[in-house]
């Protein structure tokens, strides 16, 4: 991941007043996203989400997004690929947090295991209807889903 495009980033976000990052991974298999759900008892629960995580201190965005996929799925991802936009929530604790996605390649697809959600799924644009994900899940698989996009879901 190009150094210069996170520090904008950050600097973008920490001008807003936000020091709690976070990054959630767009993985692809099949013209399909991956997402997985939240645990009943978890802090938005039952909700379908992006893999990904709180940023640690000292911690890239590359280095967080590695580790959050293979904390939270047991896939090993590579380099970070195409920025996909970030978002704003209020964690349970009351902090401000951006989350930043970005699309990731993973080397075993297939074998997935799951440490911290209850359920996963490869969802395509009929099954996210259904799932009716939040409004800013749903304007990242936007930007993955438009017509004409340069590059393909299946990187």
């Amino acid at each position: 991941m190009d150094r210069s495009l996170e520090w904008t980033l950050l600097a973008e976000a920490r001008a807003k007043g936000i020091e709690r990052f976070a990054v959630g991974a767009v993985i692809t298999r099949n013209s399909k996203v991956l997402l997985l759900r939240r645990k009943k008892d978890d802090f938005m629960g039952g909700i379908y989400e992006f893999p990904g995580g709180q940023v640690e201190p000292e911690e890239s965005l590359e280095e967080a997004l590695i580790r959050e996929v293979e904390e939270e799925t047991g896939m090993r991802a590579s380099e970070p690929g195409e920025f996909l936009g970030s978002f704003d929530y209020t964690s349970a604790n009351g902090e401000e947090t951006r989350v930043f996605n970005f699309a990731v390649a993973v080397k075993n697809s297939e074998s997935i295991v799951l440490r911290e959600h209850d359920d996963y799924m490869w969802a395509d644009r009929s099954a996210m209807r259904r799932l009716k994900p939040t409004e800013d899940v749903a304007r990242v698989l936007d930007k993955i889903w438009r017509p004409g996009r340069a590059t393909g879901l299946d990187e």
